[in-house]
């Protein structure tokens, strides 16, 4: 069964215990750090991992944060799963070589949608960094390196192909 990092970002004057007393997940959090009005937490999941983002979710609600970045990343192949929430808003991203590892098969242009056009011109870097950005913005003073560092294995991994 494949092992999935689930990491949570929330802007909130709380601390990590009183958040961590109101969430409904029964599980073996950790700790990473709080910086800059920014809580960052995570744990491990397997694949039914949506069902743990919905709980989370709901929980950080009822304590009022409602500013939420999530990322999901797996224990095989690199790549992450983006999500943003703002209030009502809920937008996610894929980041991932299978991606470009479809397009080096792509015979011709007429098998690719615009999107997928988009990404064969931009290459990966161009194409995934904007999404990756985006994710961050509001939580920049959070420490992203570990997922940083899986970005850039996600582009070293479709750059060889």
């Amino acid at each position: 069964m494949m092992e999935h990092y689930l990491s949570f970002y929330t802007r909130t004057e709380q601390s990590i215990d009183a958040i961590k007393q109101i969430l409904s997940v029964n599980t073996e959090w950790e700790k990473r750090n709080i910086k800059a009005g920014i809580v960052s937490f995570g744990f491990m999941s397997g694949s039914d991992y949506e069902i743990y983002i919905e709980d989370v979710c709901r929980d950080l609600k009822e304590l009022g944060i409602t500013s939420v970045r999530i990322a999901v990343t797996g224990d095989e192949d690199p790549w992450l799963e983006l999500t943003s929430i703002e209030g009502e808003e809920q937008t996610t991203c894929q980041i991932e070589f299978g991606l470009f590892d479809y397009l080096s098969e792509c015979e011709g242009e007429d098998e690719l949608t615009p999107t997928l056009k988009k990404a064969q011109e931009l290459g990966p870097d161009a194409y995934f960094l904007p999404m990756y950005q985006q994710w961050k913005k509001g939580f920049e003073k959070a420490s992203f390196k570990s997922l940083d560092e899986i970005y850039e294995q996600i582009i070293d991994s479709c750059e060889g192909n």
